[in-house]
């Protein structure tokens, strides 16, 4: 079926791509409404050296090229299930994305928390942001880091309220629309090939009947035998059927 053809069949059973379409509302109606939307909090964690290296009276944000691998082994760390199993417990459906600011070229991280609870995502948030001391800490106790020398975390920027992301919802949507459409076109098809193909058979059969019928008709033909015996003889007439 070429695109013409097809176009020429959406018009002509313009009944069945109203019910498609009908359905395809009602599909995306459902989406928007069993889809809630998400919601989201952010924050970013500079790495800060210890004082023993800064020289005196130095500017510690000239000094964090050294930190690159220390915030990689901070990330890893803050990625494990022992960090974010208890923070997620009882809070299904909630994310914990942990990550380098690959953005800039000093040490800095971003903490990012989803969930389809506004309450869930504000409780793991909170509990995200002391987990970065907490956790810089226990990694520098283990290869005791002396006291003036040790790694900080300084907070530089956090969402106050959690934001609300509706893209869940419209990608849910989406795909419910593409999905109402595309059974929509696969009907009109369907169903104009199928009511071409009917009326192409019965034109067939009607073609057959007529055909068969001036057969018949050209069939009855009368025929009169010659009696060279007897020419006065009456000549019976047949007819072959």
């Amino acid at each position: 079926m070429n695109l013409n053809r097809f176009l020429r069949a959406i018009v002509k059973r313009w009944y069945v791509t109203l019910a498609g379409l009908l359905v395809t509302a009602g599909l995306c109606a459902a989406a928007f409404t069993l889809v809630g939307p998400s919601y989201e909090r952010a924050a970013s964690e500079l790495l800060v050296p210890g004082t023993t290296s800064i020289p005196k009276g130095g500017n510690a944000y000239l000094y964090l090229g050294g930190l690159t691998q220390a915030s990689d082994v901070l990330v890893r760390a803050l990625q494990s299930e022992t960090v974010q199993g208890p923070l997620l417990k009882g809070h299904a459906g909630t994310k914990i994305e942990v990550a380098r600011d690959n953005s800039t070229s000093g040490p800095m991280l971003t903490l990012t928390v989803t969930g389809a609870s506004r309450q869930a995502v504000d409780t793991v948030f909170d509990g995200m942001l002391k987990a970065v001391p907490t956790t810089l800490t226990a990694l520098q106790d283990d290869i005791k880091a002396p006291a003036d020398g040790r790694i900080s975390a300084l907070q530089l920027t956090a969402d106050g309220q959690p934001t609300v992301v509706q893209k869940g919802r419209m990608e849910a949507i989406a795909m419910a629309g593409a999905g109402g459409l595309a059974l929509t076109l696969l009907a009109v098809g369907l169903i104009d090939g199928l009511l071409l193909a009917r009326a192409d058979r019965r034109a067939r059969r009607e073609a057959e009947r007529t055909t068969s019928a001036g057969t018949t008709r050209s069939a009855n033909v009368v025929d009169i035998p010659h009696d060279d015996d007897d020419p006065s003889r009456p000549v019976r007439m047949i007819a072959r059927k």
